[in-house]
């Protein structure tokens, strides 16, 4: 017998920013109990994607709001991107209609 688990993304909202602004997208992540909103995806001059968990000021740095393990922390950054991408996809299917 075996038991299929089906993946759900973390991604409870997202929505997504003017082109002309570096962060492309805001989004919410649920992780069980805990809702965390205000993790931006944006794009740096060159292209690539990057996402940011909610930080404070610290001194003369910025401390994370949320720490998660490398491994957790990997894939809530990949359904964030994956959201992301399938958001601007389906923006762009409306927009060519």
């Amino acid at each position: 017998m075996t038991n299929t688990v089906e993946k759900k993304t973390c991604v409870e909202t997202l929505s997504l920013a003017a082109d002309l602004d570096r962060r492309v997208a805001l989004a919410s992540i649920r992780i069980g109990e805990i809702l965390v909103r205000g993790v931006a995806v944006w794009r740096s001059p060159k292209g690539s994607l990057r996402v940011y968990f909610p930080s404070y000021k610290l001194g003369g740095g910025y401390e994370d709001a949320i720490y998660l393990p490398e491994e957790l922390r990997t894939e809530v950054e990949a359904d964030v991107l994956a959201a992301y991408r399938k958001a601007r996809s389906e923006a762009k299917k409306e927009s060519t209609q």
